[in-house]
């Protein structure tokens, strides 16, 4: 970027100097392969532009609980944009968020045939079939997931499914066993764990207490080059503590006030570490986390 800057006002400069004509017929030149360029995408903006409008009544009506009312909607922003899966995943999106995990599984399902890239199909499908029972599929559609991190790039999957899916319910999260949506800033699923970045968070909604009981399975073992790193742990909203870890997988707890929007967000801030062939700044293993109410 400081590259184009320092080009552009050289190229302003040249533009403006006197006698500079060959430079004012090169900006003309230029800006109009750059409007021919852009001219073939402009019918597929304004149906995109179209289609986000005829579908935000549908936000409305689903928050009122009218399904069917989203579903009209969905169908007059398809109609303005027939080849575009976004319709699909944005009202997808919403359902999912409202709880409608069937519906919105059959949302995702009429949106993944209209995209050549799937990965926000494959990053939802493990919760959304786990939520309605359909648990073999589930299990097939999060090795699937899997695998597309290591073709591919596990950040982008985990912000994905972070973006498209609400915080699960329940009291566990088990990395690389179905975690999508639930956590973020992880790396690549291994055998029932992932190595954190710097940062790394998780989030889940445990039935209702005034506090609850954090437990963290963690370890920092080979080819971590330091078995001991100390790592903070918080909710945001709520407590923080600081723990040393071994290189063996073990559960570090500490108790917490609930957040008062229910949703529990721990963060896990630990030091990096690099080798050659490894990934760069990784932090330490994370297999399991359990929020349950404290004294329960």
């Amino acid at each position: 970027m400081p590259f184009v800057i320092a080009g552009a006002a050289g190229g302003l400069a040249a533009v403006r100097a006197p006698g500079a004509r060959a430079a004012r017929l090169g900006l003309l030149v230029g800006g109009l392969v750059s409007v021919l360029c852009v001219v073939p995408f402009a019918g597929r903006a304004w149906r995109a532009l179209e289609a986000r409008w005829r579908l935000r009544a549908g936000a409305a009506a689903l928050a009122r609980g009218d399904v069917g009312g989203l579903q009209a909607a969905l169908a007059r922003a398809v109609e303005a944009a027939p080849t575009s899966a976004r319709p699909w995943f944005t009202a997808a999106r919403w359902l999912a968020a409202s709880g409608r995990s069937a519906e919105a599984l059959e949302a995702y399902a009429r949106g993944e045939p209209l995209v050549e890239y799937k990965w926000i199909p494959r990053t939802v499908l493990p919760r959304l079939l786990a939520d309605v029972g359909r648990t073999e599929e589930a299990a097939r559609a999060t090795a699937d997931a899997n695998a597309a991190s290591f073709d591919g790039d596990p950040w982008l999957l985990l912000e994905t499914a972070w973006r498209e899916l609400p915080p699960p319910r329940g009291t566990v999260i088990e990395l690389s066993r179905g975690d999508y949506g639930a956590v973020r800033d992880f790396l690549y699923p291994l055998d029932g764990r992932r190595w954190t970045r710097h940062r790394a968070l998780l989030r889940l909604i445990p039935p209702p207490a005034r506090a609850y009981e954090v437990t963290l399975e963690m370890a920092s073992p080979p080819p971590a080059w330091r078995a001991d790193p100390t790592v903070t742990v918080r909710v945001r909203g709520g407590a923080e503590a600081r723990f040393t870890l071994t290189s063996e997988m073990r559960p570090y707890r500490f108790v917490t006030p609930a957040p008062t929007d229910g949703v529990v967000r721990v963060e896990i801030e630990s030091p990096t570490w690099n080798r050659a062939t490894e990934t760069a700044e990784q932090g330490v293993q994370v297999s399991r986390l359990t929020v349950v109410p404290a004294g329960g």
